[in-house]
Order: structure tokens, then C-alpha cells, then sequence
């Protein structure tokens, strides 16, 4: 039977065995995320399903649709009115939008860490 921890990851001898509420994994100390629900008084989640739930995803998503088009019109405007996309250009726009994506997912993984 093959185990869900991960090498090198060590056991809290101490704490109880945690299992995440979506895959069943075993969910490690400081690799394990609470989030709040209305119908349970915490959802745990390890590192591999806490990114992927609904709402970090909803709110990174959202978060990076705003700041990403405000940088973009704001770093890139004159070029794209102008129609002048450079090769350099191509990387720069999806790299604007990906980074307040990854700020606001790890921004949620850390407050919500349990």
C-alpha cells in the first residue's frame, strides 16, 4: 500500500493524524490549510487541494483580472493602441496577469494555514 507522505516530511508525533476533507490524504503540520465554511466549522485541506479550492480560486482569479488589466493598460497601453506587439511584449502581458494571480493565491494559503 502506498503512502501519502511525502519524503522527507516528517510526522508531528504530538498531533493527531489529520486527513484532507477532499483527497484523504494525510494533511502535515504546516502543510495544511483551515478554511471557514457555513456548514462545517473548518474545512481542512492539504497542499495539494488548497489552491485548487473554489474560493481561493474565485478571489485569485478575480483579484488578477483587475490589477493584471490596470498594469497592462498602465505598463503596455501605448503599444497595444498602437498595435505594435513585440515579441517581448507576448511574455510580458500573461506574466502581468500571472503574478497578482500568485500573490493573492499565496496571500490566501498563508492566512488560511493551520
Amino acid at each position: 500500500m502506498a503512502s501519502n507522505v511525502s519524503p522527507g516530511a516528517e510526522l508531528d508525533s504530538d498531533a493527531p493524524a489529520l486527513t484532507c476533507g477532499r483527497c484523504g490524504r494525510l494533511a502535515l503540520l504546516g502543510r495544511r490549510f483551515r478554511f471557514a465554511s457555513q456548514a462545517h466549522s473548518g474545512q481542512l485541506l492539504c497542499l495539494r487541494c488548497a489552491p485548487r479550492h473554489p474560493p481561493v480560486l474565485r478571489r485569485a482569479l478575480l483579484t488578477s483580472l483587475v490589477v493584471g488589466t490596470a498594469l497592462t493598460l498602465i505598463n503596455q497601453g501605448d503599444a497595444l493602441i498602437t498595435a505594435t506587439l513585440t515579441p517581448v511584449l507576448i511574455w510580458k502581458i500573461p506574466l502581468t496577469y500571472f503574478v497578482p494571480f500568485a500573490v493573492s493565491t499565496y496571500s490566501a494559503l498563508a492566512i488560511s494555514r493551520d
